[in-house]
Order: structure tokens, then sequence, then C-alpha cells
């Protein structure tokens, strides 16, 4: 499982993006673990942490 810090302008961690392997989705996750939602390649959408469809692409940092 791949991971990518996000940082703010200051350099503070504000965020995670995981490559979740085993369900072939990315996942980001907020600066204290919590999963925000999902991407799914394979559909080209963004789901939010309750499973509702945001929109169409990689959208994950706008959950920030």
């Amino acid at each position: 499982m791949t991971e990518q810090i996000l940082k703010d302008r200051h350099g503070k961690i504000i965020g995670r993006i995981k490559d979740d392997i085993s369900r072939r989705n990315l996942e980001i996750l907020n600066v204290y673990g919590k999963r925000l939602g999902t991407y799914n390649p394979r559909t080209n959408e963004t789901r939010d942490f309750r499973g509702k469809i945001i929109g169409k692409g990689n959208l994950l940092t706008m959950l920030l």
C-alpha cells in the first residue's frame, strides 16, 4: 500500500491518500486517520465516507 502525505502551505500535514491495492481504490484520510472518501479508477467515481457519489474523476482532495 503506497501513501501520499498532503500538507498545507505551512508544511503541516492535513491528510493522506492511500492506495488500497486489495480493493483497487484510492482513499483519503484526514490528519486523525478518519476515512473521508474513496476514488475508484475503474468507474472513475469519487465517493464520500457514506458512499455517496461526489462526482466523476479523482476529487479526493476536495473532501479535506
